[in-house]
This record gives structure tokens, sequence and C-alpha cells, in this order.
């Protein structure tokens, strides 16, 4: 096998150790509310069990970062990885045959204690890859051609949602987007609108009825508009949190923000929030590589700094734009900031590694830095889940995106002291 299979390959093991990893931390999200809820809890301790089920994982990864960093100097990276995949399983076998929230949260704070390859995998692909492998060298024309058709792709999507027909034969087409633009509305934007509607009894005296009707005529558009504005605003504030992805340490902050709700925040189908997470997964290969080998690590890095704060800003206002550009906003601002997270993780990390000095320092600065990272996953759902509570009872849902934003605005602050040593 030649160097740059066997580089290749190393690198596809290591791909699938991290995602192993990323599922081992995400994939109670789904269930966690229904889960705790299994267990007998009250209503009112729901909301800090859900969380606290998901910090202890990272806040273990946080405890025990660096000294796994230093066990795999002591014995290897192979077997310190091999230790992290056999605890993972153990962790998911207690966590579902777990019956208590004790035994639950107990598994969990075992599987990040015992998880050493959040910092360890990055070390060993920042050791392996030593020869530069880049697309655009074997497709110089690539590029300008991948710009075009991702303008197509736009133009196809704004043309079937938008363009209404005009040919003088078909006068009353109907125009097909919108229609599906409704659906798409109905299915993912407002279902907690009609998931939560009840019935009221109807008023036994005649009299309380006719003023019942009365009160309604009275202001029908305008409880009609308040109503319509407070879900659209309360759905985009969800759709935003759920797709928040890690950019900087302090962009972490978002994560696991509705996991207290029954619905996760806005859907309770896990494959919702797939698309919008999809432009990572084709942009990384592509994109990513061209635009950092172009401008610079540390200046693409301040670039997604800088744009995060006012992006999270800005969102809050996007359901106030007119349908259906109100629905291809929203997306168009999920799609950025997943493209920006993939951007902005990349960064540190070639930061990182080009800042250590040896393979064994290495590891070690991974390992604080993925420690780090992991202390913000676990104290962000907390206190952001504080806040989007406080969001819902003050009536200003702006408070959540507005302090991550701050939180977003303090990394641009300090990218402004980091120095290129690549």
């Amino acid at each position: 096998m030649s160097s740059i299979s066997n580089i290749r390959l190393q690198l596809w093991v290591l791909g699938l150790i991290r995602a192993t990893e990323a599922i081992a931390w995400t994939s109670i999200f789904p269930y966690t509310y229904f889960m705790i809820q299994s267990f007998e809890v009250s209503e009112h301790d729901i909301a800090f069990y859900s969380g606290a089920l998901i910090a202890v994982f990272t806040f273990g990864e946080f405890l025990t970062g660096v000294v796994w960093a230093r066990v795999s100097d002591k014995i290897g990276r192979k077997p310190t990885v091999l230790v992290g995949i056999f605890c993972g399983l153990v962790t998911a076998l207690t966590l579902g045959l777990s019956q208590s929230v004790a035994v639950a949260i107990a598994s969990r704070a075992f599987g990040g204690l015992f998880n050493p390859n959040v910092g360890l995998v990055q070390t060993c692909t920042g050791e392996l890859a030593r020869i530069e492998q880049r697309v655009w060298t074997n497709y110089p024309y690539l590029l300008p051609n991948l710009a075009v058709g991702l303008l197509q792709v736009l133009t196809f999507i704004l043309a079937f949602l938008v363009l209404q027909e005009t040919h003088p034969r078909m006068p009353g087409h109907p125009v097909t987007g919108l229609s599906v633009l409704q659906i798409l509305k109905k299915l993912f934007i407002r279902r907690d609108v009609t998931k939560n509607a009840t019935y009221a009894p109807l008023a036994e005296d005649p009299a309380g009825l006719e003023a019942q009707e009365n009160a309604t005529e009275e202001h029908p558009l305008e409880d009609f508009q308040k109503k319509q504005a407070d879900g659209a605003r309360t759905s985009s504030d969800s759709e935003n949190f759920r797709l928040s992805r890690p950019t900087d340490r302090c962009l972490r902050f978002s994560h696991g923000t509705f996991l207290a709700l029954e619905s996760g925040g806005n859907s309770d189908k896990p494959a919702d929030g797939a698309a919008p997470r999809g432009i990572s997964v084709a942009i990384q290969p592509t994109v990513i590589p061209w635009f950092i080998s172009k401008f610079g690590a540390l200046r693409a890095f301040r670039w997604v700094l800088g744009l995060y704060p006012a992006m999270y800003i800005l969102t809050p206002f996007l359901p106030k734009i007119p349908s259906p550009f109100q629905f291809v906003l929203l997306l168009l601002d999920l799609w950025m900031k997943v493209a920006f997270s993939s951007v902005g993780y990349i960064c540190s990390a070639i930061l990182i590694t080009s800042t250590s000095p040896s393979s064994q320092a290495l590891t070690r600065i991974n390992g604080a830095a993925a420690s780090f990272g992991c202390l913000a996953r676990s104290v962000g759902p907390l206190l952001s889940g504080k806040l989007f509570a406080a969001g819902l009872q003050s009536g200003y849902l702006q408070i959540p995106f507005w302090t991550l934003g701050a939180v977003a605005l303090v990394g641009a602050v300090e990218s402004a002291f980091l120095l290129d040593h690549s």
C-alpha cells in the first residue's frame, strides 16, 4: 500500500472514531426529555436533570482531557484510542439499561471521564497529515465552476419557490414552489402550535357565549397577527439554537439549550435538522480547504468570529420579513452559521497544531484545548437554557440570541491577539 493511500485510510479510521465520539454525546438529545420523564421525576425537575445528563458527559471530558494526553504519551496513541472506544461501549450499554436518574447520570459521567478521543484524534490527524493533499491541484478548473454551480442551486431554489407562470395560456397555473413552501412551514415551523393545541369547554351560559363572540369580533385581525408573530418568532429562535455548531470555544455555549423542552426545541423528529447540517459535509472537503489556503487560517478564523456576533443579533428579526423570503432567509441564515462553524473549527485546529513545538507537546495542547471546549459544552446548555426561559417569561426572545452574540464577540476580540505560526 502506498504512503498516500495508507494516510487516507488512517484518516478515514480517525474520522470514524471522531464521529463515534460525537454520536456518543449527541445521540441522547432526541429522547432526553422522555428518558428523564420515564424515571418518574417531577415536571419541575425534568429541565434540571435533562441539562445535567448532557453536561456531565462533557464536564468529565474537561476533567480528564490533559490526563489522557499524558497517558497517550506513555502507552501510545492506539492503545489509548482503543480504551476510549471500549469505555464508550460500556457507557452506551449502561445508559440503555439504566432505570434511575442516578444510574443514567453516572453512566454519562463515566463515558466523559474515560473518553480520550476528543483531543487525541486531532493530535493523530496532525501527526499523520505531513503531505498536503489538495483537490485544486488535481482539478485546477473546478473552483470557478463550483461557484457557478452553487449560484445555480440558489437561483433554482428561488425560482422554484417564488417565480410565477407567465405563459398566456396558463394564467391560473398554481405556483408549485409556494405550495411546497407552505407545506414545509407547516411541518417545520409551526408544528409546536398545533402540537400544543387543546380543547376548551363550551360556555353553558348563552349570555357568556354571546360575550365571547363579541369579544372575538372586536379585534380578530389583531389577535391573529399577534399569534402569528409569536409562533414564527419562537420557531425561528429554536431553529437557530438547534443548528448552532462549534466554531470557537465560546460558541459552544448554545449546545443543548432546548433539551429541557419536550419537543427538543421545535420538532420531535431528529431528522428535521439534518438537512442544514449536510451543508457542512458538502463544503468541508471542497470549498473550505481552498478558502483557508487562499486567505490563511488566522485571517479566515478572525473573519468568521467577526461575522458571528452580527448574525446572532440579526437572526431574531428574520421572522418579520414578508413570506416567502422569510423562510428562504432563515434557511440561508442556518446554512451560513453551519459553514462559518466548519471554517472556524478547522482553522482553530490548524492554529493549535502549528503552535506546538513537538508531537508530545501537541498531544497535551490538544488535550487542554479539548478540555476547555468540553467545559463550554457542559456549562453552555445550563446557562443558555436559563436565558431562553427568561426570554420566554419576559416576552423578549432576543435575550438568548444577543447574549450568544456577546459571547461570540469575546471570541472575536481574543482572536485579534492570536499569532499565525504556520
